[in-house]
């Protein structure tokens, strides 16, 4: 019974169909409550858009939930890190991120959201979130162009996910009259 019992706990400890293809990507919502954060992986690559932290929480929702599932997902290193905005929150819990995982590139949009954050351009390690896309194992992601970090990501087998940020009533109706706008999956 005992034997059997421990042949049954097998697929929790090794999970089936994690390996993705060439042109296949997974894409991890992680609702930390009043925030979002969003892993997204391809067969080689991972990266990590906003970290889901909020207000108050000081870096404790990505030491209690963020971490926690990047091992779970096998996450062995953030080739990407992408914030809409930072805050001291935020950044808290980017501290706890960078502590446990290395990280290839930094980029963060628009500006710092608290005024006590607000420097002289941004922290040394983040370039700014620009209008451009590169490809992931054949898939394309891409940032908008709108300096909030909007991302969309094609999959080879054309799904397409859109991740736009917090954008106001003139922001959103410039991304909807473009081609960018259609999506299958839109997160909001």
């Amino acid at each position: 019974m005992r034997a059997s019992a421990m042949l049954a706990l097998l697929p929790a400890l090794y999970p089936g169909g994690g390996h993705l293809r060439d042109g296949e990507f997974r894409l991890t919502v992680l609702d930390t409550g009043r925030s979002v954060a969003i892993i997204l992986q391809t067969r080689e690559r991972a990266l990590l858009f906003d970290n889901g932290e909020s207000w108050g929480s000081g870096g404790a929702t990505a030491r209690a939930t963020l971490l926690p599932a990047l091992r779970a997902l096998r996450v062995r290193r953030l080739d990407r890190v992408i914030m809409p905005r930072l805050d001291r929150d935020r950044a808290a819990g980017l501290v706890a991120l960078a502590a446990e995982f290395p990280i290839g590139q930094w980029q963060l949009g628009h500006a710092a959201a608290d005024p006590g954050m607000a420097v002289a351009g941004l922290p040394p390690e983040f370039q700014p979130c620009t209008a451009g896309h590169w490809f992931w194992n054949g898939v394309r992601v891409a940032l908008l162009g709108d300096r909030r970090c909007t991302l969309r990501i094609v999959g080879a087998d054309g799904t397409t996910v859109l991740l736009p940020t917090e954008l106001d009533a003139s922001e959103q109706r410039q991304l909807a009259s473009t081609s960018a706008a259609r999506c299958d999956v839109l997160v909001v």
